[in-house]
């Protein structure tokens, strides 16, 4: 064997070739030590998180963002808008009485795709931006999905944990009496923005109702302990059901704001929505909101889907599952609104899924009359009392009149002439005043 050895390692060509082989997989080993030693030492003393475009996390970074020294010095720079009613409350809330004076949207600078650095707490933080491009599907759009990737040399969360938090105060300070509204989209939920609180007065409705939704939303709220040990699901769902424009959703929005509710609009009709992903948007809702399926007739005719949300591969099992399967979120209210109740299948609103349902009709004359003296407080009694009469005398909805008295806001009389315009046009199709 040894004489072998000796033999071809005299060979010139075998001496030569055995060297190169070494000599390959030194520097092969060269190449891969570096990164492996970087991925040995970001698995061990840096922490990463990720925070996908997609989520209300990202959003609160930029707002966060734009305030830092470090976005006001960047070369690099993204710019877009966040609605003047999105961030900390820095615009007026009310609006501006003169044309010459329009609100603008915010806009935000943020640091552009691409590696960045700057201090925290002390903290040198990198903070990693990409974005690409979605390819799109089933006939739709292609779109751009940003990560925000953060970095920090350590072995504790806690400087990471500190900052998302400080971007979610900053974004929703908790002293803003603001509503945050989010939707649905693509499977995800993205906030759309904040909404001062409805005035429970602007609502008009007949005597009781709002007080009958509330005096139970409050009720359930408080009643967490109670359902525990009843060993029942402590949710609660409501239907509210009746002709288009009679002031559904406006009740809800003025409800969220009497409670201090953030609402959670959800649309199964969306590209990318799914069984599954209902399921996992249903659970990342937070406790004590509300979660809102506006106009459910649209989307299920009985089981079926209808044609305009043939593109959703929700199936109404799946629909159901969600609301109140096994894993279904506790702790929130559902709000389903519907033109036709008679289109619904009887699983979906049984007790258990809905356990209030509310009719909302065309304006009575009570209604008219409050909503006449909202437009007119200083109109004499007799004004009101014969608007309210004369309007009520054929099937006209709330929104129609508030359309109305909106045309002929400055003249309470001619209002009042010129009542038989209530409802004489085209109906409206909306579902809310």
């Amino acid at each position: 064997m040894t004489h072998l050895l000796k033999t071809l390692f005299a060979n010139p060509v075998f001496t030569g070739g055995f060297i190169l082989m070494i000599s390959g997989a030194v520097m092969a080993l060269c190449r891969r030590v570096p990164a492996m030693l970087w991925v040995w030492t970001k698995r061990r003393f840096i922490i990463t998180a990720d925070v996908l475009g997609e989520d209300q996390a990202f959003q609160w970074l930029k707002i966060w963002l734009d305030a830092q020294p470090y976005s006001k010095r960047v070369r690099d720079v993204s710019i877009s808008t966040g609605g003047y009613d999105c961030g900390p409350q820095s615009v007026p809330s009310s609006l501006p009485t003169s044309p010459v004076e329009p609100r603008r949207p915010r806009i935000i600078f943020t640091p552009a795709p691409g590696i960045h650095c700057f201090l925290y707490k002390g903290r040198v933080l990198w903070l990693n931006r990409e974005r690409k491009e979605v390819p799109a599907q089933h006939g739709g759009y292609s779109t751009f999905r940003e990560v925000m990737t953060i970095r920090v040399v350590g072995r504790s969360q806690e400087v990471i944990r500190q900052l998302i938090n400080e971007a979610m105060e900053f974004a929703l300070p908790p002293e803003d009496p603001r509503i945050c509204i989010t939707m649905s989209v693509n499977g995800y939920w993205r906030q759309v923005g904040l909404k001062q609180p409805r005035d429970r007065e602007s609502v008009v409705l007949n005597a009781g109702v709002f007080d009958q939704i509330a005096d139970d939303a409050t009720r359930f709220l408080d009643s967490e302990k109670y359902y525990t040990n009843m060993g029942i699901p402590w949710r609660r769902g409501y239907l509210l059901h009746g002709v288009p424009g009679s002031g559904k959703t406006s009740t809800i929005v003025a409800l969220a704001g009497a409670l201090r509710l953030n609402i959670n609009i959800l649309n199964l009709a969306s590209w990318g929505m799914s069984d599954e992903k209902l399921n996992e948007m249903l659970v990342d809702v937070p406790e004590r909101s509300i979660v809102l399926l506006e106009d459910v007739d649209a989307i299920f005719d009985g089981r079926s889907l209808t044609e305009d949300t043939k593109r959703s591969s929700v199936t109404f099992s799946g629909l159901l599952n969600a609301l109140d399967g096994a894993a279904a979120k506790e702790g929130r209210l559902l709000f389903l609104t519907t033109n036709h109740v008679d289109r619904l299948d009887p699983a979906l609103i049984r007790p258990g899924r809905v356990d209030l349902k509310v009719y909302f009709g065309y304006a009575s004359e009570e209604q008219a009359e409050a909503f006449f003296l909202r437009f007119y407080p200083d109109a004499p009694s007799d004004l009101v009392r014969e608007f309210a009469f004369r309007v009520c005398e054929t099937s006209v909805t709330m929104a129609e009149i508030q359309q109305h008295l909106l045309n002929y806001r400055d003249d309470a009389e001619l209002a009042v002439e010129m009542v038989e315009e209530v409802g004489a046009g085209e109906k409206f199709s909306m579902s809310a005043v």
